[in-house]
């Protein structure tokens, strides 16, 4: 006897799990996750001390200068690292609610990955030109960049579930388009921080700037929660109309089978 199909499961965190991906979306992932782990690599291959001079009178000193001195790049190393961790994590969450591909989408999602791609050569500017406002002002615009382009994948896949399941609840579809672009928006207002003399001068104290990003994600959840309370991400059970109860009644029989 053939092995049952069961149905879609629940992760361990309560978000949707869906097993089973067309070809077409297999391919499109995995090229994805190409692409990101490539973007992540090249980062830190520009990190590197100069060879030591045969000829110098203090080589612990000429050393210890240039270390001192790849501390900035390293700064921009680990915020350019973890954005990158946190666009495919949010990438691949958005993938879960896509149920099918068309033209437009893949033609979207290499706009994206063109972002992505693009990610080592704007952390080279970044670091090697912090010190100039056109540097820091180049490096921001790829985030911006990479942060819309993203959220131009999920409004076009979601708008009228176009390529969600008619199943994905419009809350859910709706909160995950405002949250996905505080980041954006974020970014751009630090880039008004260059107006004030004290960071024009110090072009670099832009990126300190960011360090405040969650409290301002929180800050804007909040008014979003307060005034907009429908805004509410719901359960991963009700935005996918998938029951827990009902699931694992269904596990259950599929287990009595399987036994059989």
């Amino acid at each position: 006897m053939s092995r049952p199909i069961r149905p879609p499961l629940e992760s361990l965190f309560g978000k949707p799990v869906q097993e089973e991906h067309s070809p077409g979306e297999d391919r499109l992932v995995m090229l994805c996750d190409g692409v990101f782990a490539i973007a992540i690599t090249l980062l830190v291959l520009d990190i590197k001390l100069p060879p030591i001079p045969a000829h110098i009178a203090d080589p612990a000193g000429f050393v210890h200068n240039n270390i001192m001195g790849l501390l900035p790049k390293i700064v921009i190393y680990l915020i350019t690292f973890f954005l990158l961790a946190q666009l495919w994590q949010d990438h691949r969450t958005m993938m879960r609610y896509i149920q099918r591909l068309d033209k437009v989408f893949i033609s979207l999602t290499f706009l994206f990955l063109a972002f992505i791609v693009f990610f080592p050569v704007a952390f080279n500017i970044a670091a090697e030109y912090s010190d100039f406002p056109e540097g820091v002002v180049f490096y921001t615009l790829s985030l911006i960049g990479c942060g819309c382009s993203a959220q131009l994948l999920w409004l076009y896949a979601s708008w009228r579930h176009r390529l969600t399941g008619p199943e994905t609840n419009s809350t859910l579809i709706a909160s995950r388009s405002i949250h996905s672009l505080i980041v954006p928006v974020y970014f751009c207002l630090s880039l008004l921080l260059l107006l004030i003399p004290s960071f024009h001068d110090q072009p670099s104290k832009v990126y300190w700037s960011w360090i405040f990003l969650p409290i301002f994600a929180v800050f804007i959840g909040r008014i979003l929660h307060r005034f907009f309370p429908a805004l509410e991400v719901p359960p991963a059970d009700k935005a996918q109309n998938l029951p827990s109860e009902e699931s694992n009644k269904d596990d259950e029989k599929y287990q009595k089978i399987e036994q059989q």
